[in-house]
C-alpha cells in the first residue's frame, strides 16, 4: 500500500523534471517514472484489495497532470522567446531602415552638398587671389546656395 500511495508523487516529480532536464532526456526520465509506476502499484486496470489504485490509473494520472502543468509552462517559454526575437527583429529592422535612409541621402543630397563644397572652395581660392572679386563671389555663392536649396527640395519631392 505503501508503494501505491507513493506513486501519486510521481505526477509532481515529472513537472521539474520538464523544466529543468533538457530535451529528449526529460522524456526519457518522465517514461521512466511512469514505468516505475506500473512496476510499484501492479499493471491491473481495475483496483483489488492488494491494489486499491492499480499501476495503469497512475500512468494516466501522471500524464494527465503532467501535460496539464507543463503546457502551460511550455506555451509561457515559447511566448517569451517569441517576444525576444521580436525585440530582436525590431532592433534589426530599425538599423536597416537607418542605414536606408542613409543612403537614400547619401545619393540625392550627397552630390548637391559636394558641389556646394566645391564651389565654395572654388571661391574663397578667387577671392584669395583677386580680392577685388569678394562681392561678385558672395553674390554667386549666394545664388549657388539658392540653386542648391531648390535642387534639395526637388530631391525631396522627387521621393
Amino acid at each position: 500500500m505503501a508503494g501505491a500511495v507513493f506513486s501519486r508523487e510521481f505526477a509532481p516529480l515529472a513537472i521539474p523534471i520538464f523544466i529543468v532536464v533538457p530535451g529528449a532526456w526529460a522524456f526519457v526520465l518522465v517514461g521512466a517514472l511512469t514505468i516505475a509506476s506500473v512496476v510499484i502499484a501492479g499493471p491491473l486496470w481495475y483496483p483489488t484489495i492488494a491494489a486499491p489504485l492499480p499501476g495503469f490509473y497512475f500512468v494516466f494520472v501522471i500524464i494527465w497532470r503532467t501535460t496539464t502543468q507543463i503546457i502551460p509552462l511550455r506555451l509561457l517559454a515559447v511566448l517569451r522567446a517569441l517576444d525576444s526575437a521580436n525585440q530582436g527583429l525590431e532592433a534589426r529592422a530599425v538599423v536597416q531602415a537607418r542605414v536606408r535612409i542613409d543612403n537614400e541621402l547619401r545619393r540625392g543630397v550627397g552630390s548637391v552638398l559636394q558641389s556646394i563644397v566645391a564651389r565654395r572652395r572654388w571661391h574663397i581660392a578667387r577671392c584669395a587671389r583677386h580680392p577685388g572679386a569678394g562681392a561678385h563671389s558672395r553674390r554667386a555663392h549666394r545664388s549657388l546656395a539658392r540653386r542648391a536649396a531648390f535642387q534639395l527640395s526637388r530631391a525631396r519631392l522627387a521621393r
